[in-house]
């Protein structure tokens, strides 16, 4: 088992919870949105300072009494060890910073709000010269906010005798449950301009939804993308088992691919969806689970 000292340079995610209360699943869930929060952050602090490089979050060890989770943080990238510290140390300043952040703030109505916290995170990694291009720190603002987003969303699940806390770099601070910001709200602050196109397609499915309605995963050329089906009547079929489709096949689709662009035309997310089903496309050459394509 971990303890607060045992490994200054891990992430502990603790929710301290009511004791015999209703609803546990909620304590699960609120972590579970804890940690994706934070893999949010990792990755969009590391894209500012080196484009090379990806942090890896590892679950090594959970408490019981109070949840908590201990989270050794990796390097993915060629870096010294001298360096590698630098930067997990230097993610660990930023995860403090982002919780400390809110502790005042009931929720964010500016994007500009953000800039203290960015030009603190950009003074810091200056001083450990962690730079790839030197003053070039530029922080993904919509992937801080989707952050503070599923920071909200899993306070959200918690009752009101239930608290959470974050210890890093051997400092611990506790969330403000009362901060609330939603993906509606973050597209208010960031989305300036959308643009679309169709295209003819042919997608190879990876995760396909048998009984419902949830998105679809698909590998575009070498790309991993997901899809709302749009297709009604053609789902329909698919439930009834009248058109008869696996992973691993093809689908000719029309695909809609939706870019959303912030004030400074940056394209800050795309979201695709298929409007026709047109057939299934025979994948003779594809073996499921081996395909060549990047996440």
């Amino acid at each position: 088992m971990q303890t607060e000292h045992s490994h200054k340079n891990n992430i502990c995610l603790k929710i301290d919870f009511q004791k015999n209360s209703e609803k546990p699943q909620r304590v699960f869930d609120s972590m579970s949105l804890l940690i994706s929060s934070v893999e949010e952050f990792h990755e969009s602090v590391l894209q500012a300072v080196d484009t090379e490089i990806r942090p890896l979050l590892l679950l090594s060890d959970i408490n019981e009494g109070s949840i908590k989770s201990w989270l050794t943080i990796d390097i993915d990238g060629e870096i010294p060890n001298e360096k590698q510290n630098k930067f997990i140390y230097f993610i660990n300043y930023c995860t403090e910073r982002l919780i400390t952040f809110i502790k005042d703030k009931d929720t964010i109505t500016n994007v500009d709000e953000l800039d203290p916290l960015i030009n603190e995170l950009h003074t810091k990694a200056d001083e450990l010269k962690l730079e790839e291009f030197p003053n070039v720190f530029d922080l993904n603002r919509y992937r801080l906010l989707k952050a503070y987003t599923s920071i909200s969303d899993a306070s959200g699940k918690l009752n009101t005798q239930d608290d959470i806390y974050v210890l890093a770099n051997e400092n611990t601070v506790k969330l403000n449950k009362n901060f609330k910001l939603t993906k509606d709200d973050i597209d208010l602050l960031i989305v300036d301009s959308t643009r679309s196109n169709i295209t003819k397609e042919t997608l190879i499915i990876k995760k396909a939804d048998f009984i419902g309605n949830s998105m679809w995963d698909f590998i575009k050329g070498k790309t991993k993308i997901s899809a709302k089906m749009r297709v009604p009547e053609w789902l329909t079929e698919f439930h009834n088992r009248k058109v008869f489709v696996a992973p691993g096949d093809g689908l000719l689709c029309d695909l809609v691919t939706i870019v959303f662009y912030d004030k400074y035309d940056k394209p800050v997310e795309i979201k695709y969806e298929v409007i026709k089903v047109h057939n299934p496309v025979e994948m003779r050459f594809y073996k499921q689970g081996n395909f060549d394509y990047e996440e």
